[in-house]
């Protein structure tokens, strides 16, 4: 499902993309990942120095239903120099909440 900025979701009006969450794989480390990449379209710096500090934050917790930060930086090949996240992707915590 795509949202679109003005639409109607869930009783709330969406006012901004934050980011977008992916599924990739770490050719070096050989993993699987999540990848976060903050709206590629008019990020500003005072965005991309909120994504660093929130991957800084969450790269401090230790927690069973926090995923680890594995790296951060910003991407420059993408458009507007993307800042990028990514954590581990699919991780059995065993701890975790059972949806079934």
């Amino acid at each position: 499902m795509i949202l679109q900025l003005g639409s109607l979701f869930a009783g709330c009006r969406i006012d901004h993309l934050l980011g977008v969450v992916y599924q990739g794989y770490d050719l070096t480390l050989d993993r699987v990942v999540a990848i976060k990449v903050l709206g590629m379209i008019l990020v500003t710096p005072e965005d991309t120095e909120r994504f660093r500090v929130e991957a800084r934050v969450l790269a401090r917790f230790t927690h069973p239903h926090i995923l680890p930060v594995f790296t951060c930086g910003v991407e420059q090949d993408a458009p507007g120099n993307a800042p990028v996240m990514t954590a581990p992707y699919g991780m059995s915590r065993p701890n975790s909440i059972d949806h079934t």
